[in-house]
């Protein structure tokens, strides 16, 4: 098992997370049946999308098919974040940290025990993605009234796992070209 030292690409990012405490341990087929409707949806959206662009990506770069293919993929992941943003989530409120495909870091107003099951919906508005996952705190810090949690991903679907790299491959790149950017400015 993987410990937070060789986490990679666990990049910061601000991103909500609402978490609630597994009565069970956690399986894949318990994160079928707790996965909520609409994130049931968006799991399988980006399984198809990434069978489709697979296909896609064969077309010429700069081709008008690849982009406004591309273009409606965007809005229709638009549309759909938009309307879970207006969904009330469950669960405990926690601001995130940082995130990867295999870790999250994130601050709690409540403590959680070391190696106990919980699921998670990370919502992170700025890549647009929205998963649900079981994870497992691995280091527990006090902050005072709140605690800083790194936790492993226990339990996701492939495709969002997928999704949480991409993403954190995204982040990665914004930050760089950022850093870039500064340096060439001073």
């Amino acid at each position: 098992m993987p410990t937070t030292n060789d986490v990679f690409f666990n990049i910061p990012c601000p991103y909500q997370i609402y978490l609630e405490p597994l009565q069970q341990p956690a399986s894949e087929v318990l994160l079928q049946e707790k996965m909520p409707q609409v994130f049931q949806l968006l799991s399988r959206i980006a399984q198809q999308e990434t069978d489709v662009f697979t296909h896609i990506n064969q077309l010429p770069k700069g081709d008008i098919l690849t982009e406004y293919l591309s273009l409606q993929s965007k809005k229709v992941d638009l549309v759909l974040h938009q309307q879970l943003s207006l969904l009330p989530q469950e669960g405990l409120l926690c601001e995130g940290t940082h995130f990867g495909g295999s870790h999250l870091t994130f601050v709690a107003p409540k403590h959680f025990d070391l190696k106990q099951h919980i699921a998670g919906h990370v919502l992170i508005q700025q890549h647009l993605v929205a998963v649900y996952c079981f994870i497992e705190p691995l280091e527990i810090i006090s902050l005072g009234d709140t605690y800083e949690i790194k936790a492993e991903i226990i339990e996701i679907a492939d495709s969002d796992r997928e999704i949480l790299i991409k993403a954190s491959l995204q982040q990665q790149y914004q930050l760089l070209y950022e850093k870039k950017k500064a340096k060439l400015s001073n």
